[in-house]
């Protein structure tokens, strides 16, 4: 499946269903790993809608590559806080 490129902005943000097209994730492993601390939102609505910045998506692609790599979760965390 091929993946669709972020525009080449910095100052771009996502939308979960944004960042899930794009970084190939699930909506549901998009909010664990924002739960866990992996990936954290660049900007929250009044609502608390989450939008995700251009590094954001690159923490995604680097989480899902450890992942598949074998490091489990929790290593991840221990390994990279992340601004938690």
């Amino acid at each position: 499946m091929a993946r669709k490129k972020a525009p080449a902005t910095e100052a771009a943000l996502y939308s979960p269903g944004q960042v899930c097209e794009i970084t190939g994730v699930s909506r549901q492993v998009l909010h664990n790993y924002t739960v866990i601390g992996l990936v954290r939102p660049a900007k929250r609505t009044p609502t608390n809608r989450r939008y995700y910045d251009a590094a954001a998506l690159r923490r995604v692609r680097l989480v899902r590559r450890m992942i598949e790599s074998g490091y489990t979760l929790q290593a991840l965390r221990e390994m990279f806080p992340w601004d938690r």
